[in-house]
């Protein structure tokens, strides 16, 4: 697993097999 601190202070965990571009994606939707 591994976590991802968003700008909101959130923090997104995921399995660390996610594809890169997938979680690329998927934060900066959170994020925008």
């Amino acid at each position: 697993m591994m976590e991802v601190v968003l700008r909101k202070g959130r923090v997104l965990r995921m399995s660390a097999t996610t594809e890169p571009a997938r979680l690329v994606a998927f934060v900066a939707a959170l994020e925008a």
